[in-house]
């Protein structure tokens, strides 16, 4: 059970977090002025960290799923990187909603068909507001193979990387997302706060109901069969300390009693004589 309220208190952990910075993000990025995509088309230059807004006109499809997992189960909804044409290369595009995604997978299909001869109809214009970010080893490595199985050769597909990609996510969402981490941030703290209340209770301040035997003072076998603890000189308990007294003073006085009980009836007698 305990290990199920942790692996909970992780899971909401890791969601806040997501969650939070995603908005933290989101806040930041809707308070810039953007970058406007046609003029980093046409300069060919772009910084990272900047922000762009703008239509893309194509794309070839997604080279890259990326999603969360927590103990090896999948979190959260999957983001995808599509292969955007850009000036005379591809930059990868990421897509972070559910809506983008859609929008990214329909263009995606247009264009394929309409470079491939299947249809006469351009591609619709998809538009997109995002962050330039540089790529890793890993999505270089993932959009290489893609451009490889687009029938570029190794060689080729290398040249035709840029190394940064456009970030795109809901940014007028930002609240909401941050709204959500924190919540999740509250029900992480409500679930664990008893469990470590009692960890601490017990542990800290050994609260914890124990029983022991006690030996000490025990009589012995040995020592119960000596003449000291005979069972001739176990009478029984004593009331109360005054009943041992009362018989001591008894047996010390037996003798002078019996002693004037004679001399009583010694003196009674003579008188009766008389």
């Amino acid at each position: 059970m305990k290990r199920f309220i942790w692996v909970v208190f992780c899971g909401f952990m890791l969601a806040g977090f997501t969650f939070t910075q995603e908005g933290l993000n989101a806040i930041s990025v809707s308070k810039e002025v953007p970058n406007s995509y046609e003029n980093v088309l046409k300069t060919g230059f772009m910084n990272q960290g900047d922000i762009v807004e703008g239509d893309l006109n194509n794309n070839f499809g997604a080279f890259e799923e990326e999603y969360h997992t927590t103990y090896g189960f999948k979190t959260g909804e999957s983001d995808y990187t599509y292969v955007v044409e850009f000036n005379n290369k591809y930059i990868g595009v990421k897509a972070t909603t559910k809506d983008f995604i859609q929008k990214m997978e329909e263009q995606a299909n247009q264009t394929i068909d309409f470079v491939t001869k299947k249809s006469s109809v351009a591609p619709g214009i998809v538009h997109f507001k995002g962050r330039i970010v540089s790529m890793g080893n890993d999505e270089i490595e993932h959009e290489r193979a893609y451009l490889v199985s687009m029938g570029y050769s190794e060689q080729q597909a290398k040249q035709l990387i840029y190394p940064f990609m456009i970030e795109c996510a809901d940014f007028a969402d930002g609240k909401n997302s941050l709204g959500i981490g924190i919540a999740c941030f509250v029900l992480a703290l409500l679930i664990v706060i008893p469990t470590v209340k009692s960890f601490i209770e017990g542990t800290l301040f050994n609260v914890r109901n124990k029983k022991i035997p006690i030996n000490d003072g025990a009589v012995t076998k040995e020592v119960y069969d000596t003449e000291q603890f005979s069972m001739s000189e176990m009478s029984g308990p004593k009331l109360n300390p005054f009943d041992e007294a009362r018989d001591e003073y008894y047996a010390n006085n037996k003798d002078e009693d019996s002693k004037n009980d004679s001399d009583s009836n010694h003196s009674s007698g003579l008188k009766l004589r008389l």
